[in-house]
């Protein structure tokens, strides 16, 4: 039995998430793994969904929405400060509030006063 060489096992497993994103028709588009109009962040989540698709043949799976790929960044100062503001962070290209990941600014910022707004109401059923 032979030794196997020094990155030996990073090249077949290359090889081996290749052969699988062409199996399941998962494809990576410079910022996130797409299947069927589905984005991932991980392949390991993109072929997750794509093997249970395909586990259930009688049941439809219909399309994701279309989302061009793009590099998001803050615009201006003032999208700074509402971001700080509302405790929405940028990283790794995504809008981040609480755990949530967001591809537009707008989204992170909708869901963050919405939980302002059900913060309030709760606030104020429990005031006598």
């Amino acid at each position: 039995m032979s030794t196997p060489r020094p990155g030996q096992h990073a090249e077949s497993d290359r090889m081996d998430r290749q052969r699988e994103m062409r199996e399941y028709n998962v494809h990576y588009d410079g910022c996130s793994y797409e299947y069927n109009g589905y984005h991932y962040d991980c392949l390991h989540d993109a072929l997750a969904y794509a093997r249970l698709m395909r586990s259930r043949p009688q049941q439809p799976d219909p399309r994701g929405p279309y989302r061009p790929c793009r590099d998001p960044g803050v615009e201006s100062e003032t999208d700074k400060r509402h971001m700080a503001a509302l405790g929405i962070e940028l990283k790794d290209g995504r809008y981040c509030y609480r755990g949530f990941r967001y591809d537009r600014l707008v989204e992170a910022v909708d869901y963050a006063l919405l939980e302002q707004r059900r913060g309030d109401t709760t606030q104020h059923a429990t005031t006598p």
